[in-house]
């Protein structure tokens, strides 16, 4: 090129396919010969600018089924280097995008949920809500996702997932059922997983349940000191010392694997002397215990034969609190 002869110059005109931003750059070629032509022009301008370039960063996707090799060698500028191609299945990331060459979009899919769980972790809340910025107000840096979504929600939109993200376990989530929780609250609740008031509660809705029972419920994993947001509970959302809530809850998913653990299997046809058990009749709203006669265990499953009772009260005794009230089991028929 010469600045006083420009009718001299010699134009030599290249089409290259790539994109690029910042130092992340994708090329694309037919074919190996092509890639290597292109990086071979790049790697001159990079020596020209003394711009330095990692090649161990370089990776190869390809469609040829007939490439059955992990790695590739690429001559550059008569240097050889080794790059490894990537699985068809496996994506990569290109300018915040997962690509492969198959074209299937699992990795993004998995990676979209990935983010939404971590919206409903940032809340603690068992689904995405239409008023989410109701439950944001907790969160100290929440994610771009979550923004998005309460800025959405500003304006109106909201958003139906065309795949299941509720978790389950419960009926009422806890932020539902307390509206006085703090930042360190639900810090807690997320150390013990407590996401839905059912698992503090009684199997009939009406109680808190004593600290004591809520560890056993969760295995006694819980060492620390009663929380605060548990004293919080008995001390303004109950009656009495009883724990009996002021607002009961009708519809309380309880489950009775993580409280007791099941009798060990004899294969025999026996008549257990001292075996009980309870279950809750949702019609009735109370519970039945049931006195096993015999137990089958001599096939695949077991089929046990009960005495059925309900406890009545005795006597009324206006001193003593409901739950104190002598109750006696009478045989249901």
């Amino acid at each position: 090129m010469n600045s006083q002869h420009k009718n001299n110059d010699i134009i030599h005109t290249y089409d290259i396919s790539l994109v690029g931003y910042l130092n992340d750059t994708t090329w694309f070629g037919s074919s190996q010969q092509q890639i290597e032509e292109k990086l071979s022009i790049a790697n001159s301008f990079y020596d020209l600018n003394n711009i330095k370039v990692n090649m161990d960063k370089y990776r190869i996707l390809t469609n040829d089924r007939s490439i059955k090799q992990s790695t590739i060698t690429l001559t550059i500028n008569n240097q050889q280097y080794d790059a490894p191609i990537m699985s068809r299945n496996k994506s990569e990331r290109i300018l915040g995008l997962y690509i492969n060459t198959s074209d299937r979009h699992t990795q993004t899919i998995q990676k979209a949920i990935q983010k939404i769980y971590n919206t409903v972790s940032e809340i603690w809340y068992p689904r995405i809500p239409h008023n989410i910025n109701d439950y944001t107000d907790l969160v100290a840096k929440p994610t771009y996702l979550t923004k998005m979504l309460g800025l959405s929600s500003n304006y109106g939109f909201s958003f139906n997932f065309t795949f299941d993200i509720n978790i389950l376990g419960g009926n009422t989530p806890i932020r539902d059922y307390m509206s006085d929780l703090t930042a360190a609250d639900i810090q807690s609740l997320k150390a013990k997983n407590i996401i839905y008031m059912d698992q503090v509660m009684s199997s009939d809705g009406n109680y808190l349940l004593s600290w004591p029972d809520v560890k056993r419920n969760n295995n006694d994993n819980y060492k620390e000191n009663i929380p605060a947001w548990y004293n919080n509970l008995a001390n303004n959302y109950v009656l009495s010392n009883n724990l009996r809530l002021i607002h009961p809850l009708n519809d309380v998913v309880s489950n009775i694997n993580r409280i007791h653990k099941s009798p060990q299997l004899i294969l025999a046809i026996s008549e257990p002397k001292f075996q009980w058990t309870i279950h809750w009749n949702n019609t009735q709203k109370q519970v039945i215990f049931g006195k096993t006669l015999s137990q089958d265990t001599d096939r695949s499953t077991s089929i046990s034969y009960l005495q059925h009772y309900i406890p009545q009260q005795t006597h009324h005794d206006i001193n003593l609190t409901p739950k104190r009230q002598l109750l006696g089991l009478v045989a249901y028929t």
